[in-house]
């Protein structure tokens, strides 16, 4: 499955900090906050390599979300009539 990732909000805290939300395939459960420090001290490239990275946290979280459901889900209709000995 490819994951598709956006950012939803960014917000400026007082600390010169940077908060950026990203979701990823649409999906509000995905929801992850990064805080990127220092912002004011990054250079533009520095930044963005920064939130690509979180892209990726956010893509690989959802990925592994999403194979762990499919196990249970497997594993569940698996056992779904299995009586005790």
């Amino acid at each position: 499955m490819s994951h598709k990732t956006e950012i939803i909000r960014t917000q400026q805290l007082s600390d010169e900090s940077l908060a950026v939300t990203i979701r990823c395939c649409g999906d509000p459960l995905t929801d992850n906050v990064w805080t990127i420090y220092n912002v004011g001290n990054l250079s533009e490239q520095t930044l963005a390599e920064t939130i690509d990275k979180h892209h990726d946290r956010t893509a690989a979280k959802h990925a592994g979300m999403t194979s762990g459901k499919h196990l249970l889900d497997t594993v569940v209709k698996k056992t779904k009539n299995h009586e005790a000995k």
